[in-house]
């Protein structure tokens, strides 16, 4: 039985160095994140803001140059306290989610990147756009936030959850979107398709299960 650290450390190995690695400790415990980050894991990943609020403090306060990753569903009524304990936000489905975030960043005057998530996988479980038409549009509404906020809010790239049917096609679809936005980072992959998704072109995966749980 393999520990957390020696997972960490053979998945890191895996990915070139351009790679980055979010490890994503949803329903683990801060000890058990503290051996990823043993492993040089220093960008985590949380799905839920409540959670996230017992566990980066004590994370931060012992590692201060960790980055958080928020890649959950982000209510908007939770944005205060995201902008807060997160320094990406990954899970961006609409214009108005991203003022309330954009803004909120300027009045903490706290660095935020954000990602706009896309709905690769059709499953309407998920959250994110859709259409094609309506994420161009936002993309332009986004982009004059991060003029307007500067240098807080920076609008880096797109995230998407691929099928279990088609993990190929889907990231290259997302693929083509992010070069078709000059979007440059693409965060796709998780722990049963990120081997794939590099192979798309993936800039950023987001593994939890493979570290964690082996």
């Amino acid at each position: 039985m393999t520990s957390i650290p020696e997972r960490a450390k053979a998945i890191r190995a895996s990915l070139a160095p351009n790679i980055r690695l979010v490890a994503v400790g949803k329903g683990h415990t801060a000890a058990e994140i503290e051996q990823a980050v043993s492993a040089g894991c220093f960008e985590l990943g949380e799905s839920k803001v409540q959670e996230a609020e017992g566990k980066i403090p004590l994370l931060k306060a012992a590692h201060p140059n960790l980055i958080f990753h928020m890649v959950g569903r982000l209510q908007s009524n939770k944005v205060k306290e995201a902008v807060a304990l997160f320094d990406v936000i990954q899970s961006v489905d609409s214009v108005a989610l991203a003022q309330k975030i954009s803004r909120e960043a300027s009045e903490q005057k706290k660095k935020i990147a954000v990602f706009i998530q896309f709905r690769i996988s059709g499953r309407e479980t998920q959250s994110g756009y859709t259409s094609e038409a309506e994420l161009a549009q936002s993309i332009g509404e986004i982009r004059k936030l991060e003029q307007i906020y500067a240098p807080y809010f920076k609008l880096e790239g797109l995230m998407g959850i691929a099928s279990r049917e088609r993990p190929r096609e889907d990231f290259k679809r997302l693929k083509q979107l992010a070069k078709s936005f000059a979007l440059p980072l693409l965060s796709m992959g998780m722990s049963e398709d990120y081997e794939i998704a590099v192979e798309e072109g993936s800039t950023m995966v987001r593994i939890g299960r493979a570290i964690f749980e082996g």
